[in-house]
């Protein structure tokens, strides 16, 4: 086994037993610390003991085979030896060696900002949602335990016991579960001590490499994997109470299972490629770490130097993509939305003149369709783009310091009417295609639609129409057809009066009202006609009746880089500070890696560093967007543009929308829509040529590829070769048919997606 350089560690904490578990796989050891109430429970630390607990412990995890070893925290040298393990220091910059902390020096952690910093001498320390919890526990404990001395120091032991622990936990779960550090600065050392573990850059909490799934429990991605799972039952409220040696034997075995299996999860391919991209864009980008050279706009590199906010290696996308592509001040957000494309400054550089895409894209729908109820059907779309226009949704006070008292009122979202934006595609005498497209603030959506159903319900709905006619006509007054009974139509159907008249259609109520009022006695079947699209909740969406899985041979239409290309011919990115667009620059290279990563002249080694590397500039750029349109107004964002954005988000949906607009008038099925590519069935040379032009319109590169598409919507798909014989992609719980997958939440076994895939292959 390759060198890990980490330890990982798990606590546990019951009324009368605390323990931390900590693995060390490059050692081959799992060290536990614990704290004991009833001396009983280790039977006062024998070594009988300490060999029970081994053997269960070995008993219990079979994929254990190293050491073990045992420290008591009611002594000193075991807690100090804790401490120097951890990294212990309420210095105000721990960063910073010189920087005094009322802690022993010999605790301070080794910090990744160290002069002469060797990453193999100072491993990196693993918890799970450890940030929050583990070292909220770890604080509070390093705090009591080592309490001001003579000198002042904090080197005078003072034992703590498990009970104060788990009251201390409780009080944590009780108040304070979704932000448990913030119970820590009721003292200030507490706080710095908590702070400076992450501070050091060397703890990591695993759980927020996978920031899809990261408040997902260990133990069910542990299961979901096909690792052990060990719960103690004294692990319950109520339950938290050990009575005997065996029961401490478990409780440390189960404790030892989370360490040992948390590693298996951490070596996880992709918690392993998470790791090394976040840990090499830190190596690239020193001012992810470091402050501000003066007013030069680069890092000034130095331990007394580090960044309070500075980035680690478990850091969100969303803080890597900000600080990556403004590491210092902020990016200045458009005064309003705008359709306008592309950005003024890139136009005058191209020289190509500015348009409207949303007025172009009506001129576009009112130069393929003359009808005027088709033409009213798309301008719903426009209009509800319409309200954006003008509009500020930037809601920071940034946005107001940046335009004083030229800044637009705030919109929200909800203030904008929103009531049918679905649209067909149509074909070239003006009918509906079976394809349909839903736009929206986000992203863009189409599928196909059953109409062959649709068209059975409505002919049914027009036929029950046609019999009530006859019947109105049979029987002009109601209460006559009520009387009768029943009725017989001219195709010989014989149906009951309830078939046209209302349940409170009594003879005797009917007699008692005026004939002239009588006809409120009819049902009205024009409710019940059936639609494609139907309300609910707040949304029109497609009726769940309605919908379909397509299954083609397709043209696939992936926009290469289309929110990159937006973003660059927008100019969106531009650091006026820095001189450059680093968005662009970070996409270039992006560019330059997709080749260098297939290159046979590279080795294997070579083209994997090209790969990893890859992934990280794709993490900055497809992070950058949700990055710079937070929702909320306390968010704090240095490329915070909601405006901007939004502009470019409605900008892309159109031109997707205008694409296959265009292909469904040549002939096309567009079975699958998204934002950033189509799926259309159409003959390959046309589709080419469609492409072409409408490529070179919007400036963006779309290579098209075909493949065969088994599609239920645009989040749950298939892919496969054009010959069926091989499977290319899937999405939704599909993308779980050859393995389990940490950044999926199953609700099922994998092996049903397994056998799902194949079935789809097969019909």
């Amino acid at each position: 086994m390759s060198r890990l350089n980490s330890y990982f560690y798990d606590i546990e904490s019951l009324t009368n037993a605390f323990t931390l578990s900590c693995y060390r796989p490059d050692d081959q050891r799992v060290d536990i610390y614990y704290l004991v109430d009833d001396p009983a429970l280790n039977d006062k630390d024998s070594l009988d003991f300490k060999k029970a607990a081994a053997r269960r412990i070995r008993e219990k995890n079979q994929n254990f085979k190293g050491e073990i070893y045992y420290y008591n925290l009611c002594s000193s040298a075991a807690s100090a030896r804790l401490a120097q393990t951890f990294g212990v220091s309420d210095a105000q910059y721990v960063n910073d060696p010189q920087a005094p902390s009322s802690f022993p020096g010999q605790f301070r952690p080794v910090c990744d900002t160290d002069q002469g910093y060797q990453e193999e001498e100072a491993p990196y320390l693993m918890g799970y949602n450890s940030s929050n919890y583990d070292l909220t526990m770890l604080a509070y404990y390093f705090t009591r335990a080592w309490q001001p001395g003579e000198s002042g120091k904090r080197d005078r032991f003072s034992a703590v016991t498990a009970r104060e622990m788990r009251d201390f936990n409780d009080e944590l779960f009780s108040r304070y579960i979704g932000n448990m550090r913030l119970r820590l600065w009721q003292d200030k050392t507490m706080g710095l001590v908590a702070k400076n573990f992450q501070m050091s850059g060397r703890h990591i909490d695993v759980a927020q490499l996978n920031e899809r799934q990261r408040r997902v429990g260990l133990k069910r991605l542990l299961g979901m994997l096909g690792w052990q799972i060990l719960e103690s039952d004294k692990l319950k409220p109520g339950q938290d109470y050990l009575t005997s040696p065996e029961e401490l034997a478990d409780l440390i075995a189960y404790n030892v299972s989370d360490v040992v299996n948390l590693k298996e999860l951490f070596c996880h391919p992709y918690y392993q490629g998470q790791f090394i991209l976040k840990k090499g864009l830190l190596g690239q980008y020193p001012d992810l770490i470091y402050q501000e050279d003066g007013d030069s706009y680069q890092a000034k590199i130095g331990p007394a130097f580090v960044r309070k906010d500075r980035l680690t290696i478990d850091s969100s996308s969303a803080n890597f993509a900000r600080r990556t592509i403004c590491p210092y001040g902020r990016l200045k957000d458009d005064r309003a939305v705008s359709f306008l494309y592309p950005a003024a400054s890139v136009a005058e550089k191209t020289g190509e003149k500015q348009r409207d895409i949303l007025e172009e894209s009506r001129d576009f729908f009112y130069k393929l369709f003359e009808d005027e109820n088709l033409r009213k059907k798309f301008d719903r779309v426009y209009d509800y783009y319409k309200q954006f226009a003008g509009k500020n949704f930037n809601p920071s006070k940034e946005y107001r310091e940046d335009y004083g008292d030229q800044a637009l009122p705030v919109s929200d979202l909800s203030d904008v009417e929103n009531e049918d934006t679905n649209l067909f595609y149509y074909q070239k005498d003006g009918q509906p295609s079976t394809c349909y497209i839903t736009f929206s603030v986000g992203g863009l959506h189409g599928s196909e639609y059953n109409r062959d159903l649709y068209l059975k319900d409505h002919a049914l709905w027009e036929k029950k129409q046609a019999d009530l006619a006859y019947v109105q006509k049979l029987y002009p007054d109601p209460l006559d057809l009520r009387k009768a009974r029943e009725v017989t139509l001219p195709d010989g159907r014989v149906e009951k009066y309830q078939t046209f008249l209302t349940a409170k259609a009594t003879i005797k109520l009917m007699e008692q009202t005026d004939p002239a009022d009588r006809g409120q006695f009819w049902r009205d079947f024009s409710q019940d006609e059936p639609t494609v699209f139907k309300k609910q909740g707040s949304r029109v969406r497609l009726d769940d009746r309605y919908a379909f899985t397509s299954s083609d041979l397709t043209n696939h239409e992936d926009f290469t880089s289309y929110y990159p290309n937006m973003l660059r011919r927008l100019n969106a990115f531009y650091n006026d500070r820095l001189g450059e667009d680093r968005y662009t620059a970070i996409f270039e290279r992006k560019q330059e890696l997709d080749k260098k990563r297939t290159d046979p002249q590279y080795s294997d080694e070579e083209r994997r560093m090209f790969n990893i590397e890859r992934e990280g500039t794709k993490l900055i750029l497809n992070s950058a967007t949700g990055a710079a349109d937070p929702r909320e107004g306390q968010v704090p964002s240095s490329i915070r543009m909601n405006n901007r954005i939004r502009s470019m988000r409605i900008i892309g949906q159109l031109f997707t929308y205008m694409i296959g607009q265009a292909q469904t008038y040549a002939g096309a099925r567009i079975v699958s829509t998204n934002t950033d590519g189509l799926y259309s069935v159409l003959d390959a040379d046309l589709n080419r040529k469609i492409l072409a032009k409408e490529a070179a319109e919007i400036g963006v590169e779309i290579v098209p590829e075909e493949l065969y598409l088994v599609s239920k919507d645009s989040n749950n798909r298939l892919e496969a070769s054009p010959d069926l014989t091989k499977i290319l992609s899937a999405s939704g719980s599909l993308a779980c048919r050859k393995d389990t997958s940490p950044t999926k939440s199953l609700a099922h076994p994998a092996i049903i997606d397994w056998a799902l895939s194949r079935y789809l292959l097969e019909k």
